[in-house]
């Protein structure tokens, strides 16, 4: 972790925000542009920038809704071949120059900084707990109105089977891998790969078991006057695990070992930086 060796300059250096799903985003994010924004700013105005990546795009159930986004993603891959830019997401060239805080669900290696020295930060969870947590966001989000979609996960959540759930990751560690929190950080998606990026390249790394903790250090570190931590998006007994069976949980943690093993060394590696 390069915290804190490394100190924040806002006149030259990007805050690039990792956005691992289900890990307290949506309220650090909130926190950053009440700080940034400074007003009624809109956040172009205040050099926040939105990351996607539309390579990977999630087409929803809806058809009018997936045609739309479909056509969004073709236009952004021909914009892309047009300018010779196929690794480039989420930001035009001119954006990323002014950016002051960029955020979004993308992994580290995909971010094209156009030579911008930035900063990455991310917040990591319990493994086992955020899928638990996706489950319900999950459930609460398809169940209303949606209808069936194509992602049979999903479809699971929304039926409220968490152990169909579950299983359905498990199945899907038979083709891919599921190790979701270290493929955020390093391609390869193993803990090791993970581990020297946390080592070399982020600048904060915190968990949400100690997000509190998390958001006063990057609050010293950047200047910014972040507050009190807020709570965004967050379902209930969202931390609660106990309702998944022991076996199943014993066979999932298995299969996200790697994750298990990134969450525990961030948090040893935070405890002791932010002393």
């Amino acid at each position: 972790m390069l915290f804190p060796r490394y100190c924040y300059d806002p006149g030259r250096d990007l805050l690039l925000y990792i956005h691992v799903p289900k890990t307290a985003g949506q309220s650090l994010v909130a926190q950053v542009r009440e700080a940034l924004r400074e007003g009624p700013k809109s956040d172009r105005r205040a050099g926040i920038r939105h990351l996607t990546n539309h390579e990977n795009e999630m087409l929803e159930a809806a058809p009018a809704r997936a045609a739309r986004q479909l056509a969004q993603a073709r236009a952004y891959r021909k914009y892309e071949d047009q300018q010779g830019l196929r690794r480039r997401l989420g930001l035009p060239n001119s954006s990323i120059r002014t950016a002051r805080f960029a955020y979004g669900h993308i992994g580290l290696y995909q971010v094209d900084l156009r030579g911008r020295s930035a900063l990455p930060i991310v917040v990591l969870r319990d493994p086992v707990a955020r899928i638990v947590s996706q489950f319900r966001y999950e459930g609460e989000k398809y169940r209303k109105g949606r209808g069936k979609t194509p992602d049979a996960r999903r479809n699971l959540a929304a039926e409220g089977d968490l152990r169909g759930y579950v299983e359905a990751w498990i199945e899907a560690a038979a083709s891919q891998n599921i190790n979701h929190q270290c493929l955020y950080l390093a391609e390869e998606g193993t803990f090791e790969a993970a581990k020297r990026v946390v080592d070399e390249q982020i600048w904060i790394a915190g968990v949400t078991e100690n997000y509190g903790r998390f958001v006063e250090v990057l609050s010293g570190a950047t200047g910014l006057a972040l507050g009190a931590p807020q709570r965004k998006n967050v379902g209930p007994k969202s931390d609660v695990v106990e309702d998944l069976p022991a076996q199943l949980r014993t066979k999932l943690e298995d299969l996200i070992s790697e994750d298990l093993r990134l969450h525990a060394y961030v948090a040893r590696e935070f405890e002791r930086v932010s002393k």
